[in-house]
């Protein structure tokens, strides 16, 4: 059985929940590993600072780049709709 890991290990990762509201965490992955789960085969990450991480926890640097550009944009739409609120 051939599994493939979406990080490798000395790979420098980013926190999916971190991202999502405009902050980069990053961690590196020290050691993965795959167990099962609810009769499902699940990849876990360790990190070094000390978590296990599953995949959907966890995002290459472009993409949390990307998520958090998206919370800025979001958050300079919504001052500059306020702003023209009260300008009317």
């Amino acid at each position: 059985m051939t599994v493939e890991f979406e990080f490798a290990i000395g790979e420098k990762v980013f926190l999916k929940h971190k991202a999502s509201i405009g902050l980069l965490s990053s961690s590196v992955v020290v050691s993965a590993a795959i167990f099962e789960y609810n009769g499902e085969l699940k990849k876990n990450y360790r990190t070094e600072d000390g978590f296990n991480r599953c995949d959907d926890e966890l995002l290459h640097e472009k993409d949390a780049l990307d998520i958090a550009a998206e919370y800025y944009i979001m958050q300079l739409d919504a001052v500059n709709a306020l702003r023209n609120r009260l300008e009317v």
